[in-house]
């Protein structure tokens, strides 16, 4: 039996709500970095080779992939109920969502390679701490051995320090260790997420439509300026966009009503939020997307560039 391994890391049960109805099931693609346009399916975006891969002994490679597809049979039912019904979901739709929230908040490449460079950029302070004396690398490669991580000093303290020094290293981490550090991470925020009071916003005019993206949990200060936040900072807006008609917005003070009807101005402000953090991607369910430019809003779109892949 076949094993696939072109894993998405924003569920194509998502991406369908996004779909363009005149498009024999495609969405439309904007490519943030060349401002070029095509339709596709979903198949084709939001999509990673071996993302979720498993490569513990005595475990199938595609077990964490089929587990998530577990988890995508529950919150798939919720996300369509509060869909189609237009409606503020009951607790137990709106948990299945907050869990979407976070997994897609934590689980993505942006994300996972930011993590990376910051574990490389500890390795490196250790590794140029035990290579700055001999007594120190000795011991603990002594305590290593004597734990049974490894079974003999591999290397010499000259060579280590030349190594290190000359940067001709490179410090190896399965991907499991990985999937364990983004689960962890999913675990501490939830309770995080639910501290948060949510409403769903519909825009008033029909012909505006709210877009995604790859990387579609986004979160801004309520006032300037512009600083790093995250999901437990006071005076932020957490937006995820549900559908073309609805999006999740929660906030930690002062929230709105369960169910708050928005002008196109709005719509296009969350549009333009949702553009900017795009990692490669943005998803519409027409071709063009309703944001503002230069203090104006309007439609963007590029018909003469979109292609059918």
């Amino acid at each position: 039996m076949s094993i696939a391994r072109r894993h998405h890391f924003v569920p194509r049960f998502y991406l369908k709500g996004f779909l363009d109805v005149t498009a024999s099931q495609k969405v439309n693609v904007l490519d943030v970095e060349n401002g070029t346009w095509f339709t596709t399916s979903t198949v084709n975006v939001a999509v990673e080779i071996d993302f979720n891969r498993v490569d513990l002994d005595g475990h199938p490679i595609d077990e964490l992939e089929n587990e998530l597809s577990q988890f995508e049979a529950k919150v798939a039912p919720a996300l369509d109920r509060v869909i189609e019904n237009m409606a503020y979901p009951n607790s137990e739709d709106l948990n299945c969502l907050l869990n979407l929230v976070g997994l897609l908040f934590v689980r993505n490449p942006g994300q996972r390679a930011a993590q990376k460079e910051a574990r490389r950029q500890a390795d490196d302070l250790i590794l140029h701490f035990l290579a700055s004396e001999q007594g120190l690398f000795e011991r603990h490669m002594a305590l290593a051995k004597e734990s049974g991580n490894i079974k003999d000093i591999p290397v010499s303290f000259l060579d280590f320090k030349r190594a290190v020094e000359s940067g001709i290293y490179v410090v190896e981490r399965n991907l499991d260790e990985q999937h364990e550090i983004e689960f962890e991470v999913i675990d501490e925020i939830l309770p995080t997420l639910g501290q948060r009071d949510w409403s769903i916003l519909i825009p008033q005019d029909e012909n505006t439509k709210f877009i995604t993206c790859d990387h579609p949990v986004v979160i801004t200060p309520k006032h300037p300026p512009a600083r790093p936040v995250g999901l437990g900072t006071k005076q932020t807006t957490l937006i995820f966009p549900l559908s073309p008609r609805l999006l999740l917005y929660g906030v930690l003070e002062n929230p709105l009503k369960e169910v708050v009807h928005i002008d196109p101005p709005r719509v296009a402000t969350f549009n333009t939020r949702i553009l900017h953090h795009a990692r490669r991607q943005v998803y519409s369910s027409e071709n063009s997307i309703w944001i503002q430019h230069d203090g104006r809003t309007g439609r963007w779109v590029h018909e003469s560039q979109r292609a059918s892949r």
